[in-house]
């Protein structure tokens, strides 16, 4: 940790047109900001150039790096659904 303060990574995982998670992301900001001991990293994966595949490349280490550097980690985008009985 660097000093004092608590690195906090926020991942808005939507890039859909018109999504919603930016708005949310800066709700959770208004809340997080009241706290003066942690330092917020928003990660906006549609500023990214991320991979199709798992082999890396693009910005693929950059994210690493930043989600790499938090203490803790929020993720917002599209709820996952699965139907009853899915593993």
């Amino acid at each position: 940790m660097a000093g004092d303060l608590l690195q906090f990574a926020v991942i808005i995982g939507s890039v859909r047109t018109g999504r919603i998670a930016p708005k949310v992301v800066g709700w959770l900001m208004t809340q997080l900001g009241q706290h003066r001991q942690i330092s917020i990293d928003v990660i906006d994966l549609a500023g990214l150039s991320l991979p199709d595949s798992l082999d890396g490349g693009g910005d693929a280490s950059v994210l690493a790096k930043r989600v790499d550097a938090a203490d803790g980690l929020a993720l917002g985008g599209r709820p996952i659904r699965r139907e009853r009985g899915a593993a």
